[in-house]
């Protein structure tokens, strides 16, 4: 007969086994190159450089110029910063069709709103191309 308390101490170690195996095999293993997330937005890897720079916070700029890879949670992360709609990347001569606006107007009230869409000055004039979470802030400023 065993004493009373076996049962649940290999209760403790087999569900403590089993969390630490689900941790070990649910990590972000899965690598991904900067080819791969610019290839989803269907944007060059300079593009996406510019964007890694100017409209994220997770990871610092020197740091991902040194990556080769990012893992999937890192991966998660851009995508999330960036915005999931491929549909969203948007170039300025796009945003002034969208707006039904000239190119002048859209720039103007950009600049005069650049605070309340979340971007800096350097961000606007240095990138063409806009990831979708940046391009529908301008969209909705424009009107």
């Amino acid at each position: 007969m065993e004493p009373k308390g076996t049962y649940s101490v290999i209760m403790f170690f087999l569900f403590l086994l089993l969390i630490v195996g689900f941790i070990l095999f649910s990590s972000p293993t899965k690598k991904y190159t900067k080819e791969d997330l610019a290839r989803y937005y269907k944007i060059t890897k300079p593009t996406l450089g510019k964007w890694v720079q100017y409209f994220q916070s997770d990871i610092p700029f020197a740091r991902w110029k040194k990556m080769r890879k990012v893992n999937s949670f890192e991966y998660q992360q851009l995508i999330a910063a960036f915005g999931e709609d491929q549909s969203g990347v948007m170039q300025k001569g796009q945003l002034a069709e969208k707006a039904e606006s000239n190119y002048k107007t859209v720039r103007e009230n950009i600049k005069r709103n650049i605070l309340k869409i979340g971007i800096t000055k350097e961000a606007w004039e240095k990138n063409n191309v806009f990831p979708p979470s940046i391009s529908n802030k301008m969209l909705y400023i424009l009107g």
